[in-house]
């Protein structure tokens, strides 16, 4: 696929935020999509992840994950929210 693939798309999700603030991320199984809003509502945050891995735990929770299990150690990821 190439980027001009993508452009009706783009236009599409540039015409939905012209009604108001919207961020969005969605997948199609292949790709995954994240818009951020064109007037900067809310903010987007991504973080790539990059072997090796270790333990993740978040700050504001009792919770965590150790990719290393989860994982193939060539794996590479990203974790993105809106």
């Amino acid at each position: 696929m190439e980027k001009d693939d993508f452009d009706w798309l783009l236009d599409l999700l540039k015409n939905v935020n012209g009604y108001g603030n919207f961020n969005c991320i969605f997948s199609d199984g292949e790709f995954l999509f994240c818009y951020f809003d064109k007037g900067g509502y809310n903010g987007l945050y991504f973080t790539e992840r990059i072997p090796p891995y270790g333990v993740v735990k978040l700050l504001d929770e009792d919770w965590e994950i150790n990719f290393a299990e989860k994982k193939y150690p060539n794996q590479i990821g990203y974790i993105v929210a809106a």
